[in-house]
């Protein structure tokens, strides 16, 4: 059982693991993937019945734009306040829709936006370029035409 706080492993996405793999925490997507096939269900059930509000539900860590980088904790309650709130409002919430994806996942829209979204009704997610907020968004969304857009000020 891990310590509160003690990191239990890393997934390193698109590399190898070299030598040092700090004592097998450091694993590759392929191996954490395939580590779902043997999945225990009984104790990811008893995990979840002891989830409550203000638990993390994930962490983002910030670019600075409004001072140091930092880490931030977004909790399950806030989470799923945000969807219970977008989803008494959202005309089409019984069909899978197209969205975009142009916010750094390290951004709270764009957690909330892009994979709670996601998850919840099923969305479609294309990804926009790096480039986007530097002027390519609107060609990514001439080709995806998506149903929804979500945005923050610096975009409107």
């Amino acid at each position: 059982m891990l310590e509160k706080g003690e990191l239990d492993r890393i997934i390193l996405y698109g590399e190898e693991v070299g030598s040092n793999n700090f004592a097998g925490r450091l694993i590759t997507w392929k191996t954490f993937i395939e580590s779902g096939k043997n999945v225990n269900v009984q104790r990811v059930e008893e995990r979840m019945s002891r989830v409550r509000p203000g638990n993390c539900c994930t962490l983002i860590y910030t670019s600075g734009t409004t001072g140091m980088p930092k880490g931030v904790m977004l909790s399950h309650d806030n989470m799923t306040w945000i969807w219970y709130s977008f989803i008494e409002k959202h005309p089409g919430r019984n069909k899978p829709l197209r969205i975009v994806s142009y916010l750094p996942l390290s951004h709270a829209a764009g957690q909330a936006t892009d994979i709670i979204s996601s998850l919840i009704f099923g969305y479609h997610i294309f990804f926009a370029e790096p480039s986007a907020l530097q002027g390519t968004l609107i060609q990514t969304l001439q080709e995806v035409r998506p149903q929804i857009l979500f945005s923050v000020p610096r975009v409107w």
